[in-house]
């Protein structure tokens, strides 16, 4: 794993954190970044930038997502996906990371977070996101409003796509082991966000 897509890492887990606990401090955040990314300057300059720019252009991330999503509501998505899509949505919007690279990345972290669906999920918002940004005036608000609106269609997407659950923020990240399963319904799912990266064994939680 590069340095840079460690960082993307760390920053994912602390977008989940947000969204998880809209009220939590962020005096921890500084110092969490830096014992993960071992106090490498530039690479904890590079998550602190994503992170400051995901949190000041979240509404707008949001909206702009909202009208490339196609029948799914930001609300509704699974807690890991919403964050792993803000994240590329604001490499790919508002940073100069490259559109390809980014999509990549997203991808990347939903096979080492989300479920077996998630990929190909992200994958396909961020691929629509890039070819509307081409053309800024196709984010209309009525276009935004009316992807946040639900239809009829939105119970038959949400069927093939099923929302997860999110795991409790207490338990996020402890566990560097993923199993390679499918998606389990609603009521089977354990509260955890798995990983696969087995970095030294250490632990990803923030209050760790």
């Amino acid at each position: 794993m590069s340095l840079r897509s460690r960082a993307r890492e760390i920053v994912l887990q602390i977008l989940y954190q947000d969204d998880m606990n809209k009220e939590r401090s962020t005096d921890e955040d500084l110092p969490f970044i830096r014992n993960r990314l071992h106090s490498n300057g530039n690479i904890i300059d590079f998550a602190l930038e994503l992170l400051s720019g995901v949190r000041e252009k979240i509404s707008d991330i949001d909206q702009q997502l909202s009208a490339v999503a196609e029948n799914w509501r930001i609300s509704r998505m699974a807690a890991t996906d919403r964050n792993v899509l803000r994240l590329g949505a604001f490499e790919i919007l508002f940073y100069e990371t490259p559109a390809k690279v980014a999509i990549n990345e997203a991808i990347e972290l939903a096979k080492r977070y989300g479920t077996e669906l998630s990929p190909t999920f992200i994958n396909g918002i961020l691929d629509r996101l890039i070819k509307k940004s081409a053309d800024p005036g196709s984010f209309s608000e009525e276009s935004a409003q009316a992807s946040e609106a639900p239809s009829e269609q939105e119970t038959t997407s949400e069927d093939e796509n099923p929302v997860i659950d999110p795991p409790k923020p207490e338990s996020i990240l402890r566990s560097l082991t993923k199993p390679k399963t499918l998606a389990q319904p609603e009521s089977q799912q354990a509260d955890s966000l798995p990983s696969n990266n087995g970095l030294s064994g250490e632990s990803d939680s923030i209050n760790g």
